[in-house]
């Protein structure tokens, strides 16, 4: 094993940068695979072996690493969400937040009917959203050009299109609801509403203690 040049170090990024990978995990594998590969190889091999590793790690690769990566990361924290829901785990302390949660709701709607419960769980998931930032911290970048909010990281990156598509849903009813007036949707229509604000409610929640615990994963 020999330690590699700065000429060669300077390559590999200049490589991977034309690649324009997404996620800043998938662009560290690659690159250790890289280092690995040429810290084992011969230095008059160098160039050849570069060139080899070129096209182990072509675009579509490399694209498919992404999109392969994306899919995991889902997949992962729609799992870490469930687990935020299983009160009846042992180590899951949320039934009393989630309870309380279920009680304030049930209060707004008795108080101010429908209109006003939309309202209330779209400003809730409103104030989530910092706190998902908030937990995102650094990994966070804003185009003022394109006007959107992503990172780099793919499991910071899911969770902010998570809750943004979770606040424009809840944003959407709301409207649809105001723009009701006063008729009354029977029944159906409320029971339908309940059974469209409690899952997003309790997605924003679970979703925004996902955000927390991974932030504290990170500090320490």
């Amino acid at each position: 094993m020999r330690m590699l040049t700065s000429s060669e170090i300077e390559k590999i990024h200049a490589r991977l940068k034309s690649l324009q990978i997404q996620y800043t995990e998938v662009y560290e594998e690659i690159f250790d695979h890289y280092c690995t590969t040429l810290e084992n190889a011969p230095a008059l091999d160098s160039p050849k072996t570069i060139a080899k590793l070129n096209e182990t790690f072509a675009w579509s690769v490399v694209k498919g690493m992404d999109k392969s990566h994306q899919r995991f990361t889902k997949k992962l924290i729609s799992q870490m969400q469930w687990e935020e829901l299983k009160f009846w785990k042992e180590k899951n302390h949320n039934m009393p937040y989630l309870a309380l949660t279920m009680m304030i709701l049930a209060l707004v709607y008795i108080y101010l009917d429908l209109v006003g419960m939309t309202l209330m769980v779209g400003v809730f998931s409103l104030l989530c959203i910092p706190i998902v930032w908030y937990s995102i911290g650094k990994d966070v970048s804003f185009s003022i050009k394109q006007f959107r909010i992503k990172s780099s990281k793919a499991f910071a990156n899911q969770l902010i299109n998570r809750s943004g598509i979770c606040y424009s849903g809840l944003s959407y009813l709301f409207i649809a609801y105001a723009n009701w007036n006063n008729s009354n949707p029977g029944v159906v229509g409320t029971i339908l509403t309940w059974l469209v604000i409690t899952p997003l409610l309790l997605y924003m929640i679970t979703l925004m203690q996902v955000a927390l615990n991974w932030k504290q994963k990170q500090m320490q």
